[in-house]
C-alpha cells in the first residue's frame, strides 16, 4: 500500500514537471522520469520531492537538458541547510541566474557560496536565499555581481532585518540610487548629502 501511494504521489508530482518543462531532442519525459527515480536512489529525497524541485526549476526557465543537475544541486543545499527547502533555493538561484544573465551551470557555484556564507557568518542559508530573492534585480541595476548580491544578502540577514520588508526597501533605495546616478543633478546631490559626501 505504501509503495502504491508513493507511486501515485510521484505520478501526481510528475504532472507538474510536464507542465513546466519542454522535452528536447536529448531529454524526453521518459528520460526525466528515469533520472528522477535514479536521483531518489542517490539522495535522501523522494521522487515526489525531486519532481517538485524540477517543476519549480522549469517554471524559472531551466531547460530539460539542465534540470536534473540543477535540481540535484539545490536539493543538496536544501538537505544541508536546516532552514531552506530545495524548492525555495531553486526559485532564488534560478531568479539570480536569470537576472544576472548567468548560465545554468553556475548553480553549483552559487549554492557553494550560500553554504560558505551560511557557515561563516551569523546568517543562515535560508535567510541568505530569502534576501537574494528581493535584492537580485536591484543588485544588477547597481552593477553588483551575483557573489556580491549573495554577500550583501548575508550581511543584511546578519543584521537581523526581515527579508521581505527590508529586502524590498533596500531594493527601492538601490533603484532610486541607480536612477539618480544615471540622471545626475539634484537627485544625485540629495544622495550625496544623505551619505555625507561632498
Amino acid at each position: 500500500a505504501l509503495a502504491t501511494k508513493a507511486r501515485v504521489d510521484f505520478e501526481s508530482a510528475f504532472t507538474g514537471v510536464q507542465k513546466t518543462i519542454d522535452e528536447t531532442a536529448n531529454t524526453s519525459f521518459a528520460d526525466l522520469r528515469k533520472q528522477i527515480v535514479k536521483l531518489s536512489e542517490e539522495l535522501p529525497s523522494t521522487t515526489s520531492e525531486i519532481s517538485r524541485v524540477v517543476e519549480v526549476a522549469g517554471q524559472m526557465g531551466v531547460a530539460a537538458d539542465d534540470v536534473i543537475a540543477f535540481s540535484k544541486t539545490l536539493i543538496d543545499l536544501g538537505n544541508a541547510a536546516d532552514d531552506v527547502s530545495a524548492e525555495e533555493a531553486a526559485f532564488a538561484i534560478a531568479r539570480l541566474q536569470n537576472v544576472m544573465g548567468l548560465t545554468r551551470g553556475s548553480a553549483e557555484a552559487l549554492a557553494s557560496i550560500i553554504t560558505r556564507l551560511g557557515n561563516n557568518t551569523a546568517a543562515t542559508e535560508g535567510e541568505i536565499v530569502r534576501f537574494t530573492r528581493f535584492l537580485a534585480g536591484a543588485g544588477k541595476s547597481l552593477g553588483l555581481s551575483a557573489d556580491q548580491v549573495l554577500a550583501l544578502s548575508a550581511s543584511l540577514a546578519y543584521s537581523g532585518l526581515e527579508a521581505e520588508s527590508s529586502g524590498s526597501a533596500f531594493s527601492r533605495v538601490f533603484k532610486e540610487l541607480s536612477q539618480a546616478a544615471t540622471a545626475g543633478g539634484e537627485e544625485l546631490q540629495k544622495f550625496v548629502r544623505i551619505t555625507g559626501g561632498s
